[in-house]
């Protein structure tokens, strides 16, 4: 059982169902999605219970639109630890296919990934069709994405 703490948006409610979902089809998780001032935060433990790992995601989504200001809705990822043992099982792709696709065609907002340190995963989703910015955000487009992963995501049944 995922536990839910804090008052969410009806935006972040949809990515939040969504994300449950994933994490309950993939594996038995337990754990909490928490809403801080500035992020919503996973963490779930995943894994057999004599086994378990703590997998993090960390995210906000901005929905208040103020063009004359300079600022449009957009959702960020900032964080995604995998454990170690489901690293190589394409969880973390799954994530960002799921989130893109909540932003997308769910919302209709941009789906950034921000602070990447990981310089393989930055190119994974710039050759799966994002773009990376001046300061090394990277957009995420979510038709592209798909077309680009789908044969390792397999169309998860959560999805509509």
């Amino acid at each position: 059982m995922i536990e839910h703490r804090g008052n969410f948006t009806k935006n972040e409610l949809k990515f939040i169902e969504y994300l449950d979902k994933c994490f309950l089809d993939l594996f038995f998780a337990e754990g909490s999605v928490e809403k801080t001032e500035e992020y919503i935060r996973y963490d779930v433990c995943v894994g057999s219970p004599d086994n378990r790992g703590l997998l993090t995601l960390q995210f906000c989504v901005r929905d208040n639109e103020d063009l004359a200001a300079g600022f449009s809705n957009f959702v960020h990822i900032s964080y995604i630890y995998v454990p170690h043992k489901y690293r190589k099982r394409g969880v973390a792709t799954r994530i960002i296919y799921l989130m893109s696709y909540v932003a997308t065609k769910e919302i209709g907002i941009d789906l950034y990934a921000t602070c990447l340190t990981n310089d393989l995963w930055k190119e994974r989703l710039i050759s799966a069709g994002s773009v990376a910015d001046d300061d090394g955000d990277i957009q995420i487009f979510y038709e592209p994405f798909l077309n680009h992963f789908q044969d390792k995501l397999k169309y998860p049944n959560y999805l509509k």
